[in-house]
């Protein structure tokens, strides 16, 4: 999964968390991270890998330790995490849902757009 991908699915749960209930919120992002992860490091793994994890989060990836929703903890970046405040925090716009699942325009077919018919004007009745 591309960092960006990555990104905007991420910003696409939280947005989802919001609307949650906190136990629905937690299992939904852990889950998640755990699926962009790849795995659930134990706190013995992560200690014994230490510096490997840290220049992995260093260069974008994100990592979880633990095994239960509700006592994982996250490694990310201050860069990376800043960067996901910042989306969060930006209202979502039309072309977001869409930059998500990698939707790319096709340069073969252009839309001509011309201006329709003009409209009437609305007829006042009078009732008197």
């Amino acid at each position: 999964m591309s960092k960006i991908t990555t990104t905007s699915l991420l910003t696409e749960r939280l947005r989802k968390a919001v609307t949650l209930g906190p136990t629905d919120a937690l299992v939904m992002v852990a889950d998640f991270l755990i699926e962009v992860t790849g795995a659930k490091l134990t706190a013995q793994a992560a200690r014994d890998n230490l510096p490997e994890l840290l220049d992995r989060v260093r260069k974008g990836e994100i990592q979880t330790i633990g095994t239960a929703p509700e006592e994982m903890v996250l490694l990310v970046s201050v860069r990376d995490l800043t960067g996901i405040i910042r989306s969060v925090s930006q209202p979502e716009t039309l072309g977001d849902p869409l930059d998500a699942i990698g939707f790319l325009p096709s340069d073969e077919h252009r839309l001509t757009v011309r201006s329709g018919r003009p409209r009437r004007k609305p007829r006042i009745q009078n009732d008197g």
